[in-house]
């Protein structure tokens, strides 16, 4: 997960009021995290890596709940600062990594290495491209059951060359956090997008 536009948010701020928005941010979003049983493997500035051992429908649970904790996170910003509302961008893929400890004896940190840890960053930045909230790949739809379907609202939206990958990946768009209204007129009109999408991606 990552805000989007933080650069420009960031020049009006101090050095002081920049780490309190950041850390307000967090503490809005990330708790959504924790309470569908993920892991924080680290906080990136305005940027966070999670994971969820195997368990993808936590994670796009937990990306509805972050979004939503955003509408929240927005009022009250923009109440006490009247600075306009931030959006974040997720992305979510499943596959191996390895989390383990890097650095030297004066100085260590865990990290994740795999290639899924790229694709979900990856998707992430695709999200702002495709004017999406919440990504997720084939290989997440894939791996859910019917528990995690239930009540998921989610259209196909293409298939995109990932950045050091030479395959394309079918990369969906999830939308429980949307207002009401932006849910029923996506599904009303879900059989006809996805029909568009598919022939263009044809």
């Amino acid at each position: 997960a990552d805000l989007r536009g933080f650069t420009s948010i960031s020049e009006g701020l101090t050095p002081a009021e920049t780490f309190h928005f950041i850390n307000k941010y967090l503490q809005c979003t990330a708790p959504c995290i924790i309470s569908e049983e993920g892991f924080v493997d680290k906080f990136m500035g305005d940027a966070i890596l999670a994971l969820f051992g195997g368990r993808p429908g936590r994670a796009v649970q937990a990306a509805i709940a972050m979004q939503k904790a955003l509408v929240s996170f927005n009022d009250e910003h923009r109440a006490s600062t009247g600075m306009k509302q931030v959006q974040t961008g997720i992305g979510i893929h499943t596959g191996e990594v390895m989390l383990g400890v890097v650095g030297f004896k004066g100085r260590m940190d865990t990290t994740v290495l795999g290639d899924s840890a790229n694709v979900a960053s990856r998707l992430e930045g695709l999200s702002k491209d495709f004017g999406c909230d919440i990504i997720i790949s084939a290989s997440v739809l894939g791996m859910m059951d019917q528990d995690d379907l239930q009540g998921l609202h989610l259209r196909f939206i293409g298939k995109a060359i990932v950045r050091g990958r030479k395959e394309e990946t079918s990369i969906y768009e999830v939308y429980n956090h949307l207002p009401i209204e932006a849910i029923q007129r996506r599904d009303r009109t879900l059989e006809s997008f996805e029909a568009a999408v598919q022939l263009y991606s044809t």
